[in-house]
């Protein structure tokens, strides 16, 4: 879920990055159109933030030629302008050939833009996972604006992360100890193969449930009800504090006995 989350956020980020590069775009085509006294200013500043930022930044034509960088870009993948130049992008991306690039420039000049994951060659051969933003500036037979980051790191967070989800998950369905997941109000979100055999339903008959609901017939060890309020998820619930050794026993329907649980 983190890195989803995490997935989401980059994408809102890229897409305002879009949106800030389409207006600069606008504002330097305007100055252009009107012969703008500003248009030098405009153009020192948007040259300014290129090479501060510390993203790469590139552009090529729309054969996928180079025809810019800034430093942050060299660095990245350690080849020179001079080097970088003689490239095209093929050279550079690892993940399309030749006929797939050229339907996806199509498809950017088409959309006005892009945003995806690809990976990119460094001159010592390492390839490096990359998060491509790319906008089509209509500008001297065709140009692709492309910012790139390196999520080299946030790619392998995001495989630990996957890694220790799929051995919780073996664990959670596979140990015998019954566990069940509540939400706020006590509603049940998910349970173990345990927990469904120990309590006699199946997931899908105990999703949705509470565990204080009164169908359950619970009972303390002297044969008492447990009120709804008392019961430990509604403690719980309640205090914010865990609730230990509570004995309760759970009518099974199926069995038409009950099942003593702690």
């Amino acid at each position: 879920m983190n890195g989803y989350r995490m997935n989401l956020d980059n994408v809102e980020s890229l897409k305002r990055r879009i949106s800030e590069l389409e207006i600069e775009n606008q504002l330097l085509k305007s100055a252009l159109d009107n012969n703008s006294p500003d248009l030098s200013n405009r153009l020192l500043e948007f040259q300014t933030v290129l090479e501060t930022t510390q993203d790469g930044y590139f552009v090529v034509d729309i054969t996928g030629v180079f025809q810019s960088c800034n430093d942050a870009y060299l660095k990245m993948l350690g080849y020179s302008f001079e080097e970088l130049k003689c490239l095209h992008i093929n050279d550079i991306d690892a993940t399309e050939n030749p006929e797939d690039t050229q339907k996806h420039i199509k498809k950017i000049l088409k959309n006005g833009y892009d945003l995806f994951e690809t990976k990119h060659r460094k001159k010592n051969g390492e390839l490096i996972d990359i998060e491509i933003s790319t906008s089509f500036l209509n500008v001297d037979g065709g140009k692709l604006i492309v910012f790139a980051r390196d999520i080299s790191d946030r790619k392998i967070a995001e495989e630990q992360l996957k890694k220790s989800e799929q051995k919780y998950k073996f664990l959670f369905d596979n140990m015998v100890q019954g566990v069940v997941y509540h939400n706020e109000n006590g509603v049940i979100l998910e349970v173990n193969n345990a927990a469904s055999k120990i309590l006699g339903l199946s997931m899908d008959q105990l999703f949705g449930k509470t565990s204080f609901d009164p169908r359950w017939k619970a009972i303390h060890e002297d044969g008492s009800n447990y009120e709804g309020s008392t019961h430990p998820v509604a403690i719980t619930l309640q205090t914010g504090n865990p609730v230990k050794n509570s004995v309760m026993g759970v009518f099974v329907p199926e069995l038409e006995t009950y099942n003593w649980i702690n």
